[in-house]
């Protein structure tokens, strides 16, 4: 092996250990802990969802949520999958979006999304004060889009999107009631 293949695997397996050293010890607890407060998210969801379009214009979903922890409950990934509903029928996939939810000291929690028409971003979610639901939003052309997510005392995962142009007055535009399937 050349003395720069012998260089380059020597950092490549030290990179790791320097990573981790840069790690308080405590954080995956810390992470645990605060992932933990979310636990009423895990497990799978379904319910009707609908978007709004403007008034007496709506679209009518079949939503789906697979919720579970990875890294030793470290994090959360989120799979949601709204399929199409007319008259009754489930028809085809019409939105789909893939998360993972995680805690930092310093930062709190934040949402990495994507969706299958290819946006993404990362946004600053904020545990609601009675600890049973988050909010979440962003920016977008012409105002503001905001997501309140809330476990409602019946156990049903109940969402609802809204726009503000001006930050006082919001719109409804998706609203989501899931029941947890039975495993």
């Amino acid at each position: 092996m050349s003395r720069f293949a012998w260089c380059i695997t020597l950092t490549c397996l030290a990179l790791p250990l320097r990573l981790d050293a840069q790690v308080n010890a405590s954080e995956p607890k810390e992470r645990r802990d605060a992932m933990q407060k979310l636990a009423f998210l895990l497990g799978d969801w379904s319910g009707d969802a609908r978007r709004i379009m403007g008034p007496g214009r709506t679209e009518s979903f079949r939503q789906t949520e697979h919720v579970r922890t990875a890294l030793g409950g470290q994090v959360f990934v989120i799979d949601g999958i709204g399929r199409t509903l007319v008259d009754g029928t489930v028809g085809d996939t019409a939105f789909q979006a893939f998360g993972v939810l995680d805690w930092r000291p310093g930062r709190g929690y934040q949402l990495h999304s994507m969706t299958h028409e290819g946006r993404e971003g990362f946004f600053p979610v904020k545990l609601l004060p009675d600890g049973q639901g988050l909010e979440w939003g962003f920016d977008v052309a012409g105002g503001k889009t905001r997501y309140t997510l809330r476990l409602t005392p019946d156990g049903e995962w109940h969402e609802q999107g809204e726009f503000s142009s001006d930050g006082q007055r919001w719109i409804p535009t998706v609203e989501m009631r899931l029941r947890r399937v039975p495993r």
